[in-house]
């Protein structure tokens, strides 16, 4: 099984645990092990200022003098009840009391009416002896009308005026509501009341004075004032008036239940009235009469501690929860896109359980002005900088969010709070996206800059500060990016040797072949470091093709074949013309000689402590392939010979980088035999090489597609074919050649 090289930070933590633990336990007891340290924390540092403050409160009573001064060392909430119960009755009185409009008695009314008229207009036109007619319209409404208003409206009906004005102003009054008080109704505590109505398939509500409505009390003065308004004659106003009395019934009710949830609900919208008291607040003073009013907030800070007993200690919890959950979703492979090293997950761990603590003590121990963000002052963006160098940028932004998110258990009431820190974060992990030379590390402090300044620019325009605040906050953001910058500098260089993780910034330190090992790699292993460079050229190359890392496939074969250099002389490429070392061993020998070179140079790649990545390419770079040669000479001397025995000890590559050395090693060896080499001949030879490990499983492991595998043979081609061109005849050539012939 192979063995991952450990970093001194993964080891150093799991040491703290038991080594016969699973893997994945040990990490679990991790996490819980952080959760309950930050609770710890968060509880003692939230909840011991509330424990002294309520010792102390007993020592106060009204109307006595103070012995000593009560400082508040903390901030606190109460809510005034008094003055809440006032603003909850304002509330309430503005509610006006509701009144609905049935639909369906203005419609019987009207419909009464026009019959009504409709009848009386027949009479009319019959020309019936006047006796004949009262009758009539009597049989037809009996007991609505006296004989002598019947005889009244047959002398309307025989005028010029039109009997369908009063249909026209019922249908105006019963349309605005003919309201009908309940009894015992105050008029002078309801001035104005809410009417409710229907109108083309629409509710619709109107607040109308009282003084503006039809009642069933003031129904008979209103009706006389609209008909002399229209220019009715003054003598048939009361004949007008008393046939819209006998029609016009009340169809306007009071809603007492639809009033009632209308004020429960406005009551319940009220927002009680909050006294904020700041920490540094002198609540009694020394020598001072103790007043009614600051015995009430003394009650009120014994009030606020024991509710955060209850409440705020398990909102903190339940929070602390829902950020760890959504922290390991974000983490997970199957949305972050990589899976992550145990020496990042402690990283990750630490960085942000760090930044939750610092953020805690910056709010307590420092009085900001309530319109400066505390994020102002965190390291937000050396943290999203330094996980997009050492883990992946989309690891840095969603660690950027669920880290402004955490400043809710700071400060709730600044949402500033939450902007400043995400798009800080954001900024951050842009600007170094792509640096692979630490120079560009500073030129990214000028865009993260301009990036504070922007920030702050919106907060300063949606917050509407004053221009010197916003000055202020500016000057606080270009410090914060000057100094998360100037850290990352500082501090990347150790995390990178402490995590042991393959940068761009460390990959190309380890890419200098001027160093000790590969100088003494080419002076005792010169065909070692020739064969190095061109698999590392041919490599990078490929993997650069395909989308892999082709910093991390260079330096990998750069170091794949350092444990020749103890043996060089039993490989080929170091070997002299007719002095070959292997003559004079067994091909069991020879194979397992050959064999080593791998256990060797991963023993010496970590002694050189090189990053785990380039240490799975050195211990994969053979994959579990078969010494072909040596496991046929061996043949030839025991048929019985096992493929096991003659085949390399290690697993197939389980990366890209991995497989692309693999492949690129095999092939810039094979084609060192080629005679005559063509372009067409180094293809045809190339991809049988590539499906050669295809077949023998040795690229199961890794990503690679048949899309790669055919790029890859595209790049080892063309760079073949200028390695050998002094010897390749092209077919343009060839052609020429016999054109001429």
């Amino acid at each position: 099984m192979k063995r991952k090289a450990k970093t001194s930070l993964s080891a150093g933590i799991e040491n703290l645990f038991s080594p016969y633990l699973p893997r994945r336990r040990r990490r679990f007891l991790l996490i819980v092990a952080s959760f309950l340290l930050l609770y710890v924390f968060l509880f003692v540092t939230t909840q011991a200022g509330g424990l002294f403050t309520r010792a102390r409160i007993s020592d106060y009573e009204v109307g006595k003098v103070a012995e000593k001064d009560l400082i508040l060392d903390r901030e606190i909430s109460f809510i005034d009840q008094e003055a809440t119960d006032l603003k909850i009755a304002a509330r309430v009185q503005l509610v006006r009391p509701i009144f609905e409009v049935e639909e369906d008695i203005t419609r019987r009314g009207l419909s009464l009416l026009r019959g009504f008229i409709e009848i009386v207009e027949s009479t009319v036109a019959q020309r019936l002896p006047e006796e004949t007619a009262i009758l009539q319209i009597e049989a037809e409404y009996p007991g609505l009308f006296t004989s002598e208003q019947i005889k009244d409206i047959l002398m309307v009906a025989r005028s010029p005026f039109d009997l369908g004005l009063c249909e026209d102003l019922l249908r105006r009054i019963l349309r605005f509501g003919l309201v009908r008080f309940p009894d015992q109704w105050n008029h002078g505590n309801e001035p104005i009341i809410d009417i409710w109505r229907w109108r083309n398939g629409n509710r619709e509500h109107e607040e109308v004075p009282q003084s503006e409505l039809y009642t069933t009390e003031n129904l008979d003065e209103r009706i006389k004032e609209d008909f002399a308004d229209l220019g009715v004659s003054a003598g048939f106003i009361p004949i007008y008036a008393g046939i819209i009395k006998v029609f016009a019934a009340a169809n306007t009710f009071y809603d007492p239940d639809q009033t009632a949830r209308n004020r429960e609900r406005a009551r319940q919208e009220v927002s009680p009235v909050v006294v904020r008291l700041e920490p540094g607040e002198p609540i009694v003073r020394k020598g001072f009469i103790v007043t009614e009013e600051e015995i009430e907030k003394i009650q009120a800070v014994g009030n606020s501690s024991a509710r955060f007993n209850l409440q705020g200690m398990l909102g903190i919890g339940f929070f602390m929860l829902a950020l760890y959950l959504l922290t390991f979703w974000l983490l997970s492979s199957r949305y972050a896109g990589v899976r992550l090293k145990d020496s990042q997950l402690y990283f990750i761990l630490a960085v942000a359980s760090i930044y939750l603590i610092t953020a805690v003590l910056i709010s307590q121990m420092a009085s900001l002005p309530a319109w400066l963000p505390v994020s102002v002052f965190l390291p937000t963006a050396l943290v999203t900088m330094l996980l997009a160098l050492l883990v992946s940028p989309r690891i840095a932004v969603n660690i950027g969010l669920v880290l402004s998110l955490s400043l809710l258990l700071i400060n709730r009431s600044n949402p500033f709070e939450l902007v400043f820190a995400f798009f800080s974060g954001v900024a951050a992990a842009i600007v170094v996206l792509g640096a692979d030379k630490r120079f560009e590390l500073v030129r990214s402090t000028f865009y993260l800059v301009l990036a504070h300044l922007g920030i702050a620019a919106v907060i300063g325009f949606l917050a509407r500060l004053q221009f010197g605040q916003f000055l202020s906050l500016t000057g606080f953001a270009v410090m914060n990016s000057l100094f998360c910058s100037i850290l990352n500098i500082g501090l990347l260089p150790f995390f990178e040797h402490i995590l042991n993780i393959p940068t761009s910034f460390r990959l190309i330190e380890l890419s200098d072949l001027n160093t000790p090992l590969f100088r003494r790699m080419l002076t005792l292993a010169p065909g070692t470091y020739s064969h190095s460079v061109s698999v590392a050229n041919l490599a990078e190359s490929a993997a650069r093709e395909i989308g892999a890392n082709s910093l991390l496939a260079r330096v990998g074969a750069y170091y794949h074949d350092i444990g020749k250099i103890d043996q060089p002389e039993y490989f080929v490429e170091n070997q002299p013309d007719n002095d070959n070392k292997h003559n004079e061993l067994k091909p069991s020998l020879s194979a397992a000689v050959i064999k080593s070179h791998v256990k060797i140079g991963i023993e010496k790649a970590r002694d050189l402590k090189l990053p785990e990545e380039v240490i799975e390419i050195v211990a994969q770079h053979h994959g579990s392939g078969l010494i072909n040669y040596f496991y046929v000479e061996a043949l030839k001397t025991d048929g019985g010979t096992k493929p096991e025995d003659f085949s390399y000890n290690g697993i197939p590559p389980t990366s890209r980088e991995a497989a692309v050395v693999m492949l690129a090693d095999t092939i810039e060896a094979a084609t060192r035999t080629l005679a005559n080499p063509t372009v067409a001949k180094l293809e045809k030879f190339i991809w049988k090489q590539i499906m050669a490990k295809f077949e023998n499983h040795q690229l199961d492991n890794c990503d690679l597609t048949f899309k790669d595998l055919e790029k890859i043979k595209r790049t080892f081609v063309q760079i073949l074919a200028g390695h050998f061109h002094t010897r390749i005849e092209y077919p343009e050539q060839r052609e020429g050649k016999e054109a001429v012939q």
